[in-house]
């Protein structure tokens, strides 16, 4: 089995529970983040993610939703 697999055993169960639920916050804040774009009027009509060039309220979110990630990311870096 691939060690990717396994990543989670590297975690506390305390840990685990934190970070799953940062990942809900995460997921939540990109949703609302994304309904609010969509109801806006200064963002163009594009529905394409940012990982496809996309410059509409799908892409915004993407990178609002990305930054979070990116930053728990680093801080487990650091305090590990």
């Amino acid at each position: 089995m691939n060690s990717s697999y396994r990543h989670w055993k590297l975690f506390t169960p305390r840990q685990l529970m934190a970070l799953v639920a940062f990942s809900d916050l995460v997921a939540e804040a990109r949703r609302k983040v994304l309904a609010d774009m969509a109801a806006c009027d200064w963002l163009p009509d594009d529905d394409r993610p940012l990982a496809e060039g996309g410059i509409g309220p799908q892409a915004y979110a993407d990178a609002v939703g990305t930054v979070p990630g990116v930053c728990s990311g680093q801080e487990r870096r650091l305090l590990v």
